[in-house]
């Protein structure tokens, strides 16, 4: 058992040595490329050659799984890209680099996926953009920020609306109106919820998606603290106008109870 022991940790230490061997050949490649564009702060030189170092370096770095350095030489990447005037090899090296921030859970992947959107914008590749900011509208949403995570959302279903993807559009509309409503902005989320169920009955989409939308919306209409029974059989009229088999929906008979209990509680 001791010799097996003793075996392992060798074991261990040998990777430990040869993590830090790659990572000294990484550090060196870097240093590489600093060289050609006469340091990072001067900026200038020859950017393809230092791309190619940088490259190097970032190959000895993810077999060590060093992903804050990996992710560090993909920005500097980045930089030369641009100055290359390659802003869509710009934007993807951004992308790689979020990913090897997040594997660290660094804020560096929001700012590289932000700064990816951006770029993706800027040169029309309208679907790359999207899933930029959906996924940054993920993240803010994982960790809990969701006001940030709506302004994200909204943008992604802007930049996919603009792209004619109108399904993804959707779904990020929808992700929008539900978390509205949970940090009780319930006026936006109302007339998010319509608006989607307007557009899946014109669009002849799913009549149970339509009913589902209206009852959301619905069911805003009672948390709101401004609730009146009036407005609520309004808002419900107004459904029925949309969508005249509506009334006769289980979600339609949700909201004709909800409205009475309302009214007895009133």
């Amino acid at each position: 058992m001791a010799e097996q022991n003793f075996a392992t940790q060798q074991q261990l230490v040998t990777v430990s040595t040869d993590q830090d061997d790659q990572q000294r050949k990484g550090d060196d490649y870097e240093r590489r490329a600093a060289n050609e564009v006469n340091g990072w702060g001067i900026f200038s030189g020859d950017f393809e050659k230092a791309v190619q170092f940088l490259e190097k370096s970032c190959s000895f770095y993810k077999p060590s799984k060093a992903f804050d350095k990996l992710a560090g030489a993909q920005m500097k990447i980045v930089r030369c890209y641009l100055k290359m005037g390659n802003v869509q090899g710009g934007a993807l090296t951004y992308v790689s680099a979020a990913k090897h921030f997040k594997r660290i859970q660094h804020p560096g992947a929001v700012t590289c996926l932000s700064r990816a959107a951006m770029l993706f914008d800027e040169i029309g590749e309208l679907s790359a953009a999207g899933r930029c900011y959906q996924e940054l509208g993920e993240m803010s949403e994982a960790e809990g920020k969701i006001s940030e995570s709506i302004g994200h959302y909204c943008k992604a279903a802007e930049v996919y609306s603009d792209n004619e993807s109108l399904a993804l559009s959707t779904l990020c509309r929808t992700k929008v109106a539900k978390q509205a409503a949970e940090i009780e902005r319930y006026e936006e989320a109302i007339d998010i919820f319509g608006a989607l169920a307007k557009d899946a009955v014109s669009s002849n989409a799913s009549k149970k998606t339509a009913r589902e939308m209206f009852l959301y919306a619905g069911l805003c209409h009672l948390c709101s603290p401004n609730s009146k029974v009036a407005a609520m059989k309004q808002a419900l009229k107004g459904f029925q106008e949309v969508e005249p088999n509506f009334n006769a929906s289980r979600e339609s008979k949700i909201l004709l109870v909800s409205i009475y209990l309302l009214s007895e509680l009133t």
